[in-house]
């Protein structure tokens, strides 16, 4: 049904006050952006790109990586919603479950006291979250560290390969596990049939983990007898000599299985 005169009319007034509501809006947030930076702890800097024109925040990003969100708080258009984030570059599990911060403020503040109102109420509890954030990337970057000396450890054995990890698995903090492959030539007098397939190549599935030092498990298939005797026992020699020098290195720990 089309809409009368009158109607249309409003629809109209409503559209323009909501552009004006918005321009209004946008034109506070881009002083916040030239203000704030001078008023706050640190170097900050205000996020190059313009306002957006249909979901309005300002970003203002500190030198460590953190971030602040300014907006219009959802159900109280006359405040600032004020939220403050963890730095994105990292793997997600330094930040996962941290809680950084959030807080709004009645638009009518001027910058400086907005300014007092983020250093009192929010910079604490961004600042501790900050903390448990570089603990939490120090310990892992010595568990990924210890992982990768395992990885070049046994890729010297002869027909290991794998362990690499890729973009995902950093993000994510899975690189602190890899998974490696070792096979060998078909021993001789082994089984063959069409197609130069082979029953029971030898081969092992090598499992590497973090967790509590660094270790490693080895699933060893289609050993011959002889040379399962031979993996036990280099195995039981192996755990009563030395490790190689090394503190990383001195936690590989090698279970068969």
């Amino acid at each position: 049904m089309a809409l009368t005169e009158e109607q249309a009319a409003a629809v109209r007034r409503g559209q323009q006050e909501e552009k004006q509501r918005t321009e209004q809006l946008r034109s506070e947030l881009r002083e916040l952006g030239r203000e704030l930076p001078g008023l706050l702890a640190g170097e900050w800097r205000a996020d190059e790109a313009p306002i957006d024109e249909w979901n309005p925040r300002l970003y203002l990003h500190r030198e460590d990586g953190v971030f602040l969100v300014i907006g219009q708080e959802r159900l109280a258009a006359m405040r600032f919603n004020i939220h403050a984030a963890l730095p994105q570059d990292g793997a997600y599990y330094y930040r996962f479950d941290i809680q950084s911060g959030t807080i709004t403020v009645t638009r009518a503040k001027t910058a400086e006291q907005i300014a007092v109102d983020i250093t009192r109420r929010l910079m604490p509890q961004l600042d501790a979250a900050m903390v448990v954030v570089v603990e939490r990337q120090h310990e892992h970057l010595v568990k990924v560290a210890g992982v990768e000396d395992c990885v070049a450890l046994l890729r010297e054995v002869y027909g290991v390969e794998g362990g690499t990890a890729n973009a995902d698995d950093r993000r994510s903090g899975a690189d602190r596990d890899r998974r490696m492959t070792w096979h060998e030539e078909p021993l001789e007098g082994m089984v063959r049939f069409q197609r130069s397939a082979t029953i029971g190549r030898p081969d092992a599935a090598i499992k590497i983990s973090s967790y509590v030092a660094t270790n490693v498990e080895v699933t060893f298939h289609n050993l011959p007898p002889h040379v399962a005797r031979a993996v036990l026992a280099a195995a039981a020699v192996a755990v009563r000599t030395p490790a190689p020098t090394g503190a990383r290195q001195a936690e590989l720990p090698i279970n068969v299985l």
